[in-house]
């Protein structure tokens, strides 16, 4: 009887923990987010993974908008070809001097990237984050979905170890 108590008790609580991490993440987040705690945030987010995959959208984007330019202008592939390598490099430097602790606050806040414009508290209590939704991808990720002022955005948090950091950022 000990035995399957301990063991009910223990199977409870794990599945408590597994529940409410995801949670507990985004309350210190959020905390972070209205501290303007640059350090606290980046703890929490692995930059070259978010980069990276901002990086690939971005580049599938701007790729998908020369493509239908290259069919159209066959004549002309060689041109189109260099815009399209100059134009990732554009998005591979923008990508990385824009993914900054300071830039997420600003992102995270109010869906902005300048988070000079919070001057108050206040200001980031009204942040234009409107229906969000968090979305369970298994044990080990879940998603957290707004829509900012620059569109939908979704964060995906991994696990690592006890923690929880943001591993990817997709936009909508």
């Amino acid at each position: 009887m000990k035995v399957t108590i301990t063991l009910l008790f223990t199977t409870l609580l794990v599945v408590s923990y597994l529940f409410l991490t995801p949670y507990l993440a985004l309350m210190s987040l959020k905390e972070a987010v209205q501290a303007r705690d640059g350090e606290a945030i980046a703890e929490r987010v692995e930059f070259p993974t978010v980069r990276e995959s901002l990086q690939k959208q971005l580049q599938t984007e701007n790729t998908n908008d020369l493509l239908p330019s290259v069919g159209q202008a066959a004549t002309r592939p060689a041109v189109a070809l260099l815009g399209t390598t100059i134009s990732s490099s554009l998005v591979d430097n923008l990508v990385d001097d824009f993914i900054t602790p300071s830039n997420l606050i600003g992102l995270l806040a109010l869906g902005k990237s300048d988070s000079s414009k919070l001057d108050t508290i206040e200001d980031l209590n009204d942040a234009a984050i409107h229906s969000a939704s968090l979305r369970y991808r298994g044990i080990n990720q879940f998603s957290l979905w707004f829509d900012g002022v620059v569109g939908g955005i979704t964060l995906v948090f991994s696990r690592r170890g006890l923690r929880w950091n943001i591993t990817e950022i997709r936009l909508s």
